[in-house]
């Protein structure tokens, strides 16, 4: 995944490796809520990306597949 602005980069590489136990062993509340941090994350590397550039399509790739695993989430609670 390409992303513009290093220190999104950091925060996400951080996001996604050092804290995947945490998500794995988390309540449903607790992954919701760590998901919804990444999208952010996510959103805001691509909105404030030169008006010049089209974000690119891993960045939308990856923001789909948290979209996914909220859904999943979802379900998960309601059951």
């Amino acid at each position: 995944m390409y992303i513009r602005n290093d220190k999104t980069a950091v925060r996400l590489v951080f996001f996604t490796k050092c804290r995947k136990d945490y998500f794995d062993n988390g309540s449903l509340p607790a992954r919701e809520d760590y998901l919804r941090t990444g999208l952010f994350i996510l959103q805001r590397s691509i909105r404030f990306a030169s008006r010049d550039e089209k974000p690119y399509k891993e960045d939308w790739d990856y923001i789909n597949a948290i979209l996914d695993k909220l859904r999943k989430i979802k379900r998960e609670s309601i059951n």
